[in-house]
C-alpha cells in the first residue's frame, strides 16, 4: 500500500546554526524533517519504489495516487511502460550501454569493437529507436556484408554485438522481447583463404605506398588531360603528402617486420618502443594485445632506425601513438595494390588483405627454415598448429634468427 512521509535528515552546523561539512571543528548534528513530502508505492514490476514529490500534503496525495494508478494500469497492460524508452533516441540507448560495459569493467579494445560494429548494424535511416530495430534490416546488413567477402566470422561478430545490445535492453526493462532472439549464427561458409606477397611485390607496394599520395594530388581529375600527372601542388600540401605517404609505407614495413595485427599497430605508442641499447624491442601492453598478453617483438636494425627517424621528424613525444592507423585500413592497402600492379585477389582467389601482413611474416619465416616454434614465439600463436606442426624446446632456441629471416625492405629516406 502506498504511504506518505518526511524523511529525516541530518545535517551538521557551526555555532551560528550556518550548514557546515561534517567534520568540521565544533560542528554539531542536527537533525529535522524534510520541507518536501516522499510517496513509497509499488511499481508495475513490483519493485518498491521511494520517489520525491512536493512540499504541499495535499498535493503530494494527489501526485502519489497517479503513480499508485499508473503502476496498476501497466500491470493490468492497460498502459505501454515502454513507451519512454521507444520515444528515446537510438544513440541515447547505445551511450547507456557504453557506461554499462565501462562499469562491467570490459577492455579499452573490446568495449570499442563492440561500439563500432553494434554502430554499423544500427546505421540504417529506418531506425530512429529501440521499436525500429528488427530482425529483417540485420539480416539484410549481414547479406551486404557478405556480399562485400566478409567471412563468417566477421558476420558473426556483427551479429553477436547487436544481439548482446538487445538483450541488454531486455534486462534493463526497456524493451517487451528481445527482436533479434530469433537470429542464428552462420554456419559452413568457407575460412577466407589469404596469400603471401614475393619480396619483389613487397618492395613495389612499400614503394607505391610512399608515392601514392603526392601521384593522385598531382593527377588530372577533368578536362582533356584527364589522367596525366601534371597538376601544381603547394609546396606545404606536398610536403604533407610526403608524409602521409612515409606513415603507409612504414606501417607496412613495421606490420611484416613484427607481425603485430592493425589493432595492434593503432594501439602502439612510442613509450613502447626500446630503440636504444643492445635488445631494441616493442613491448606492448596485454591491454592491447589480442590474447591479452603483453607482446614483447626484437626489431630489426633497419626496421629500428626507420622508427627512429620517423619520430625525429614527426616530433612525436613518448605518450604519442606511433602512427594513425585507419580503421579502413585494407581500402588503403586495395589502392596502393593497385598502383603497384598487384592483384587484391589472386587467380585461386587467395586475398592479399591487411591481415595478409601477418601471414607474409609467418611465411618468409618458414622459407628462412626458423625453427617452429621460434616462429610460434614470434608470432605470438597460442597453438603451434596455427604456425606448423613441430616439437622443440623454445629454452633452446634464439629468436634472432626469425628476424633474419624477414625480407629487406628499404623505404626511400625523407628529410627531416
Amino acid at each position: 500500500m502506498a504511504s506518505l512521509f518526511k524523511p529525516q535528515i541530518v545535517r551538521y552546523v557551526d555555532r551560528d546554526g550556518r550548514q557546515v561539512p561534517k567534520g568540521t571543528l565544533g560542528a554539531r548534528k542536527k537533525k529535522e524533517r524534510a520541507g518536501k513530502w516522499y510517496g513509497q508505492y509499488v511499481d508495475a514490476d513490483g519493485k518498491r519504489c521511494r520517489v520525491p514529490l512536493c512540499s504541499d500534503k495535499v498535493a503530494a496525495l494527489q501526485m502519489l495516487a497517479d503513480l499508485e494508478r499508473n503502476a496498476e494500469r501497466k500491470k493490468a497492460g492497460l498502459v505501454d511502460r515502454f513507451a519512454e524508452h521507444r520515444k528515446a533516441p537510438i544513440n541515447k540507448h547505445i551511450l547507456e550501454y557504453e557506461t554499462s560495459l565501462h562499469t562491467e569493467g570490459v577492455s579499452r579494445k573490446h568495449l570499442s569493437e563492440t561500439l563500432r560494429r553494434l554502430r554499423a548494424v544500427l546505421d540504417h535511416p529506418s531506425i530512429e529507436g529501440l521499436s525500429q530495430i528488427q530482425p529483417e534490416i540485420v539480416e539484410g546488413f549481414l547479406a551486404t556484408l557478405a556480399k562485400q567477402g566478409a567471412s563468417t566470422r566477421t558476420r558473426n561478430t556483427y551479429l553477436s554485438s547487436a544481439k548482446a545490445f538487445t538483450r541488454w535492453c531486455l534486462r534493463t526493462r526497456r524493451m517487451g522481447d528481445d527482436p533479434l532472439a530469433c537470429l542464428r549464427a552462420a554456419e559452413g561458409d568457407q575460412v577466407r583463404q589469404r596469400r603471401s606477397l614475393r619480396e619483389e611485390e613487397l618492395n613495389r607496394l612499400l614503394k607505391m605506398a610512399q608515392e601514392r599520395p603526392v601521384l593522385e594530388a598531382m593527377t588530372l581529375r577533368t578536362g582533356e588531360r584527364k589522367g596525366q600527372i601534371c597538376a601544381k601542388v603547394r609546396p606545404e600540401v606536398r610536403k604533407r603528402l610526403e608524409v602521409l605517404g612515409w606513415e603507409r609505407s612504414l606501417i607496412y614495413k613495421t606490420a611484416i617486420l613484427t607481425g603485430l595485427r592493425r589493432g595492434e599497430l593503432a594501439a602502439l605508442d612510442v613509450h613502447h618502443l626500446t630503440l636504444t641499447g643492445p635488445g631494441p624491442c616493442l613491448m606492448l601492453p596485454g591491454s592491447e594485445t589480442k590474447s591479452g598478453e603483453t607482446a614483447h617483438i626484437p626489431l630489426r636494425a633497419d626496421l629500428v632506425e626507420d622508427l627512429q627517424r620517423w619520430i625525429a621528424a614527426t616530433s612525436k613525444t613518448a605518450t604519442d601513438r606511433l602512427f594513425r592507423v585507419p580503421m579502413e585500413l585494407v581500402k588503403i592497402l586495395k589502392r596502393d595494390l593497385r598502383l603497384a600492379g598487384i592483384p587484391y585477389q589472386d587467380e585461386q582467389g587467395r586475398t592479399f588483405d591487411v591481415h595478409a601482413l601477418r601471414h607474409t611474416t609467418s611465411t618468409y619465416m618458414s622459407r628462412g627454415k626458423v625453427t617452429p616454434r621460434v616462429a610460434q614465439r614470434f608470432m605470438r600463436h597460442s597453438d603451434i598448429k596455427l604456425t606448423m606442426q613441430t616439437y622443440t624446446d623454445p629454452k633452446l632456441l634464439d629468436e634472432a634468427e626469425a628476424l633474419a629471416a624477414l625480407p629487406s625492405l628499404p623505404l626511400a629516406r625523407q628529410d627531416s
